[in-house]
């Protein structure tokens, strides 16, 4: 990932419960989530904005 155009947070969200991964442009787009059955997992593109994806 570039300093310019990076995912700069993972953020996971059921119900009440939020799992925060805050990533860094010099490491690779790899992490662990747990499972916790059917969630909506959002990621913020510096460049392209918020996206959301129900996992």
């Amino acid at each position: 990932m570039a300093r310019e155009h990076h995912i700069a947070f993972l953020a996971l969200v059921k119900d009440d419960s939020l799992l925060l991964r805050k990533l860094y442009p010099e490491w690779e787009l790899q992490t662990r989530l747990p499972f916790w059955g059917h969630t909506r997992l959002y990621f913020y593109c510096t460049e392209h904005g918020l996206f959301w994806q129900n996992v």
